[in-house]
């Protein structure tokens, strides 16, 4: 089944993940971001975002964005 989801989306690899959390930690994880790190998130964000820098132990940075 995976295999042929990866094809259908045009990738030779494809992972699904339970949710959202999940594959922003995989992400960061994959990333190598961890101690001694910064992740950069905005500031109206879902807690989720922070927990996942939080999870890999880097350190949340919160950062307010605007256009100007």
């Amino acid at each position: 089944m995976k295999h042929k989801f990866a094809k259908y989306i045009g990738t030779k690899y494809a992972l699904t993940c339970s949710n959202g959390t999940a594959a922003l930690e995989l992400i960061l994880r994959a990333l190598r971001i961890g101690h001694g790190d910064e992740g950069i998130i905005p500031t109206n964000t879902f807690a989720a975002t922070a927990f996942t820098v939080i999870h890999t132990r880097a350190r949340p940075r919160f950062a307010d964005i605007k256009s100007d």
